[in-house]
């Protein structure tokens, strides 16, 4: 699997994997493991942003590996998560507190439009388009 060779090739330029198969052995990235978390993905959709994701439009790449506290062991039970690359690429892209109020809020506002008895991912500007929103209304 060429996400596990590249992240194990990184991890022992750092100095924190003697060998590359240490990422299995030490930190648990099961290959098995690993498939069956990307099919939970594929069935269910990002668990960050909650969209489906579309690999049959997109291919297997719009599937991506989050390590989510770069300054903790790479753990595969508790320190990766797999999402679709937009949210990988905003969650790198600003800070973990910033990252975790976004998503605390959107949270909170798909249980409000829940309550009200509104489905939140009915609204158009929630659907994605090639990657994309389609309205010009930026979500983040």
């Amino acid at each position: 699997m060429a996400t596990r060779r590249r992240h194990a090739a990184r991890l022992k330029d750092l100095g924190v994997l003697g060998h590359e198969d240490d990422l299995e052995k030490l930190y648990g990235w099961s290959t098995d493991r690993m498939v069956q978390d990307i099919q939970r993905v594929r069935e269910y959709g990002c668990p960050y942003c909650l969209q489906p994701v579309n690999t049959a439009e997109h291919g297997m790449g719009i599937i991506t590996l989050a390590i989510l506290d770069d300054e903790q062991p790479p753990y595969y039970s508790g320190n990766v998560l797999w999402c679709c690359t937009r949210c990988n690429s905003e969650k790198q892209r600003i800070s973990a507190e910033t990252w975790e109020a976004r998503q605390s809020m959107w949270n909170l506002w798909r249980l409000n439009q829940i309550r009200l008895g509104i489905d939140p991912e009915s609204l158009e500007f929630l659907r994605l388009n090639e990657g994309r929103l389609t309205s010009q209304l930026r979500l983040w």
